[in-house]
């Protein structure tokens, strides 16, 4: 198993995920990912973004739901 981490930002606020959650691949991460915002969506809650890390820190992924829209991209691994 692999361990993925979404960090979410919404309604102003971020959160890191430091525990992170073992998942078996990229298509498991992803799928969570989109459960994750599902229910942000779901709460009303707005200008919502979730970046899946790996355990290394590497972005892979970041979902955003602004307005009516929601996008999915890969990132390059940015320097921290």
């Amino acid at each position: 198993m692999l361990r993925f981490h979404f960090d979410l930002a919404y309604g102003g606020d971020v959160y890191h995920d430091a525990m992170g959650t073992a998942l078996p691949d990229v298509k498991k991460a992803k799928d969570r990912a989109f459960e994750i915002v599902s229910k942000l969506v779901e709460k009303k809650c707005q200008d919502i973004a979730c970046t899946v890390r790996d355990a290394n820190g590497k972005r892979l992924m970041q979902i955003t739901v602004d307005g009516d829209q929601t996008q999915i991209g890969t990132l390059p691994n940015r320097a921290r």
